[in-house]
């Protein structure tokens, strides 16, 4: 594999625990967040001891007055035993204002911490943003990512054209479609329902509440019968889109069409009316927006371009191929043809990149050997789990998810500013 595909080494976490150690002070990221979940639960403390020091002051009050109802009538037995009383609010009072002061004082205490850390992950970013080497592994890891973004975006829009010219050659599709996406809703609305309802039930008593439970688990049941119903007529006309697509020779991928149909929100009509056409369209423009703009993120992070086709390529004998045999391509400028085989560039990325991750999940579980390979491998492990278990590792997250934000925006502004150009 290319060395800028092999990601973060050993020799690597060992720099950064070396460099930035000093900016860490080890909190992991599973301590922050038990300290956020301590600062929630000592502010419900301090409103439920707000309640109570609001209803003893009022009792107090109420005693108060009894007392000098007692002292006019010249009932001072009577009087010094509400007095008692008044102490005892008073007693109670300054002890749950003290623990509303103990608790105001501990969020005070975790958020500095919380803050401190804060600081310490700002400072370490900054450090490390000076780090031209870092800042590559960083980069790789996230062209990888967008990478696998694109290719998905890829596959879908070919999927989505495929729509388009079969809705042209079989009209009647374009209604499949629509009962699919109509069935799919139903059946979304029918397993909030039952979720709602099993909700309910659960907060009921199961013996003063029978009649009631009864009542629900009948409406669970409708809820059921018609996901069962609905569920059928989807594959029904999953069917007949499917045959279309068989008999016309067009290539549609049945999980990206089951994906796009559930995710995606369709446009309507003034009368309410699914517009699956219109709906297709946009999706592919989106899509190429995104496409796109990860095209210009690319080029920003390796210095390279990065070339795409949706356009229908050819084999060997000159037969068209399917647009799902497009794909996207990777190189210094060089276009290869858009032709779906085991020899392009791309194709031998993935291949190295999965064989990678394959040798280094199975190199995590073999047994101890004194084989001195094996033994460098389990250290670089090692050092990757310290890492990952440190707080350290959210810092570089942290980092890498700022740098992407950072990356994204300029893709846009840079195509911004081709428009603007009339480019």
């Amino acid at each position: 594999m290319d060395s800028e595909n092999k990601g973060l080494k050993k020799e690597d976490f060992e720099r950064i625990n070396k460099d930035f150690n000093r900016y860490s002070n080890n909190m992991s990221k599973a301590n922050i967040d038990t300290i956020n979940n301590k600062i929630k639960t000592y502010k419900k403390d301090i409103k439920r001891l707000e309640k109570e020091i609001e209803a003893l002051n009022k009792y107090k009050e109420a005693a108060k007055f009894q007392k000098s109802v007692h002292e006019k009538n010249g009932d001072k037995t009577e009087a010094d035993l509400v007095q008692m009383s008044i102490d005892a609010f008073n007693s109670e009072i300054e002890s749950k204002i003290t623990s509303k002061n103990d608790l105001e004082d501990q969020i005070e205490d975790l958020q500095n911490k919380i803050n401190r850390n804060k600081a310490r992950v700002d400072k370490c970013i900054e450090e490390l943003s000076k780090d031209s080497e870092f800042k590559k592994h960083v980069d790789a890891a996230m062209k990888k990512r967008l990478i696998r973004r694109s290719e998905k975006t890829l596959k879908e829009n070919a999927t989505l054209k495929n729509l388009q010219e079969l809705i042209k050659l079989q009209p009647e599709c374009e209604q499949n479609i629509s009962e699919m996406k109509t069935m799919q809703l139903e059946m979304d609305d029918s397993n909030e329902k039952i979720e709602k309802l099993e909700e309910e039930i659960a907060k009921l008593d199961p013996i003063t509440d029978t009649s009631t439970i009864s009542a629900k688990q009948t409406e669970i049941t409708n809820e059921k019968n018609k996901i069962d119903v609905n569920r059928k007529k989807y594959n029904t006309n999953k069917t007949e889109v499917k045959k279309a697509a068989k008999k016309h020779k067009v290539e549609i991928d049945e999980e990206i069409l089951k994906r796009f149909i559930k995710d995606t929100t369709f446009k309507r009509d003034k009368s309410g009316t699914l517009q699956v056409s219109k709906t297709i369209s946009n999706k592919i423009k989106v899509n190429e927006k995104t496409i796109k703009n990860d095209e210009i993120a690319l080029s920003k992070l390796e210095g390279r371009e990065i070339h795409t086709s949706l356009e229908r390529g050819f084999d060997e004998d000159g037969n068209e191929l399917p647009l799902d045999e497009s794909h996207l391509e990777i190189n210094s400028g060089k276009r290869l043809p858009a032709v779906r085989n085991k020899d392009t560039k791309w194709f031998q990325f993935i291949k190295r990149f999965k064989n990678w991750r394959e040798e280094r999940k199975n190199q995590r579980s073999l047994p101890k050997t004194e084989d001195r390979s094996d033994y460098e491998e389990r250290a670089e492990v090692s050092a990757s789990d310290k890492f990952k278990n440190s707080y350290k590792y959210d810092v570089v997250k942290e980092f890498a998810e700022r740098r992407e934000k950072e990356i994204l925006n300029e893709a846009k502004q840079t195509i911004k500013k081709q428009k603007e150009e009339g480019r």
